[in-house]
């Protein structure tokens, strides 16, 4: 029998929390006055509604939001030095705070001055040399960028480039009992103290949700006499397929990944069949007294899934909640890390897993037994493979 290992979380009552940061120093005094604008196309960055089962896990470990962009204009009356700031809580000297656990960086690019491509200038204050220039530069804290011609900064009425947004998270930062929503505030400065404010905005889902094995996967017995004789492995096919529950206490997206082979280390590949399996398609099944590996077995996931939403279907994710897309064909478990499965509503598969309460998943198995010639006839022996499945929301 092989029996499913499975955590359980701890069920709490959400409620709604913001937080919101803000550290803006005094705007940069300017030596001429000049009637000047600054506005960047949207005043409210938004990353929506975050779970873990839908958000990036970069191959730091850190969770990384969706990359945003946000056109920067600034305007003045006379020609003037368009270097321009942005002022937020510093984490270090190269990204700015994004609440506890959470960072984000800048990047500007693409910069037009009076109309003309031009390149960018990084400096400590306006008036000064650039450090560094090129078509696209970190917005760093305490740096300045200023549009710049042959090295050099040059002035205009007209100024507009592009910011981009980069913001992760630490692995643990969405793990929270509450709802709750985080509001960052920064500030863009430019020429005659024109500025304009920017704020981040998102929302982590708050709930708890928990998994139990309704129904393991049996095989019943095999005979020593109904082994190959030779070299070539037995199939053994379920009397009784397995049934995964999961309950939350909130609507979630969830994803589900197998956290471990419980028995890495045994398997025996199931040679004679025909067959042809990746190494992270393959389980264990522990090994004999003797040391033989008893042999090895592959699971399948359903392809449909029953939830308080309906049927749904099976939706796979190869890079760690990056990309999703229809899973077809065999629906294969796979132990590979960056491995998910979640379950989607019939016309977006590629949207990632349906927000559900309830979700009832069925899988499948397979086992191959290693010939008689590699295990004794003379003595009972059980299979006894275990995986760990983890649920991700």
């Amino acid at each position: 029998m092989i029996s499913l290992r499975t955590p359980s979380l701890a069920m709490r009552l959400a409620r709604r929390v913001v937080l919101t940061s803000m550290l803006l120093p005094a705007p940069v005094a300017y030596a001429r006055e000049a009637i000047c604008e600054v506005t960047t196309g949207t005043a409210r960055i938004d990353y929506g509604r975050l779970s873990r089962a839908t958000t990036v896990s970069a191959e730091s470990g850190e969770l990384a939001l969706p990359l945003r962009t946000a056109r920067l204009d600034v305007s003045c009356s006379q020609p003037e030095d368009m270097t321009v700031f942005f002022r937020a809580m510093p984490l270090d000297a190269r990204v700015f705070r994004f609440v506890d656990r959470g960072r984000f960086s800048l990047r500007l690019r693409d910069g037009l001055l009076d109309g003309e491509r031009v390149d960018l200038g990084q400096l400590d204050r306006p008036g000064t040399t650039p450090a560094r220039t090129g078509a696209s530069l970190p917005w760093l804290p305490e740096q300045g960028i200023a549009p710049v011609k042959a090295g050099h900064v040059v002035t205009g009425r007209v100024f507009s480039a592009y910011i981009d947004i980069d913001t992760r998270l630490d692995a643990d930062a969405l793990v929270v009992g509450d709802a709750t929503q985080w509001l960052v505030q920064g500030r863009v400065e430019a020429a005659g103290g024109a500025t304009r404010d920017l704020f981040l905005h998102a929302e982590a889902i708050a709930g708890s949700c928990s998994v139990e094995v309704v129904r393991n996967i049996s095989f019943g017995t095999l005979r020593s006499t109904d082994l190959d004789t030779q070299s070539a492995f037995t199939i053994i096919h379920p009397t009784q397929r397995g049934e995964l529950q999961v309950h939350c206490d909130a609507p979630m997206p969830i994803a589900l990944r197998v956290q471990r082979d419980e028995r890495a280390g045994t398997v025996a590949e199931p040679a004679g069949l025909g067959l042809r399996y990746t190494e992270d398609q393959l389980f264990g099944l522990g090994t004999h007294r003797t040391g033989a590996n008893i042999g090895s077995y592959v699971l399948r996931w359903g392809a449909t899934a029953i939830s308080d939403q309906g049927e749904l279907l099976a939706s796979r994710s190869p890079d760690g909640g990056r990309s999703w897309a229809p899973a077809t064909g065999n629906l294969l478990v796979s132990h590979a890390p960056a491995e998910r499965m979640g379950y989607a509503s019939p016309h977006r598969s590629t949207d990632g897993p349906a927000a559900v309460t309830t979700l009832d998943v069925v899988l499948d198995a397979e086992i191959y037994i290693a010939p008689a010639r590699v295990l004794p006839r003379s003595e009972e022996i059980e299979a006894d493979g275990v995986v760990s499945f983890e649920i991700i929301y």
